[in-house]
């Protein structure tokens, strides 16, 4: 009830504009807005799981892939204990394929089926305020708006009855290693996310869609995001890489 809460306020506080702002000053100011409104509400989600989509289109392979599953959540509960997230997603035409990803810091699990390898790799520390250093983890699950801004190049792109659009550019050598461009949609009425494009360097796009939020999500304990115990696998440990 209280996130509820904190998120109609916010609601009714926010800018009264509902189509984009004029280039300037006006629509800076409209997106340091947004930016503060999504920190605020993300900073006050305990947990959440939602279902998830994720659509890739190759364009050196000319193929494209659906892949659906959950995607779930868990803020840090104390001093020094940091946030944690789950993966999962199956292949909508190969059941058998699927994506399977564990963050519990400083470590990301990497489950790869094909090879039965769990890829394990030592994050560099979050900065305060920020989930993970991990693009995908900390543009979906919120990071500070002056980090972010610090961060990545954002612009606001568009406005519609339902969601802001923001333009997302990274501007550290490690993130342009990830992506190219992203572009995030983030719900009016919340301010959660709604769908992430990654664009990247070789212009294949990645699009993640969440559907269906539900915050607090019921009955998650940090144990559900443990190293996955799948028999049969072998452990890869990858050398940990600086931010740039």
């Amino acid at each position: 009830m209280r996130t509820i809460a904190v998120t109609m306020c916010l609601f009714l506080s926010a800018p009264a504009w509902g189509q984009l702002p004029p280039e300037g000053a006006k629509r800076a100011e409209y997106l340091d807005t947004i930016l503060l409104h999504w920190e605020t509400v993300m900073s006050r989600v305990t947990s959440l799981e939602a279902s998830c989509e994720r659509m890739t289109e190759d364009r050196i392979f000319k193929k494209n892939e659906v892949y659906k599953g959950t995607v779930k959540y868990l803020k840090g509960n104390g001093p020094g204990v940091t946030s944690r997230a789950s993966l999962h997603l199956v292949n909508a035409a190969n059941p058998a394929d699927y994506d399977l990803l564990v963050f519990s810091n400083p470590f990301l699990y990497l489950v790869s089926p094909s090879t039965k390898e769990i890829h394990v790799h030592e994050l560099p520390p979050p900065k305060g305020g920020e989930n993970a250093g991990h693009n995908l983890i900390g543009l979906l699950f919120g990071m500070k708006a002056a980090q972010a801004k610090e961060r990545y190049k954002i612009d606001l792109v568009d406005v519609d009855a339902n969601y802001y659009i923001l333009s997302i550019e990274p501007k550290l050598a490690n993130d342009k290693a990830d992506f190219h461009k992203a572009y995030l949609a983030l719900v009016k009425t919340t301010y959660l996310p709604r769908r992430l494009q990654l664009i990247q360097a070789n212009g294949n796009k990645v699009i993640w869609d969440l559907p269906r939020i539900q915050t607090p999500a019921a009955n998650l304990v940090a144990a559900d995001f443990m190293q996955p115990n799948l028999p049969g696998f072998k452990t890869n440990r990858v050398q940990p890489t600086r931010m740039k």
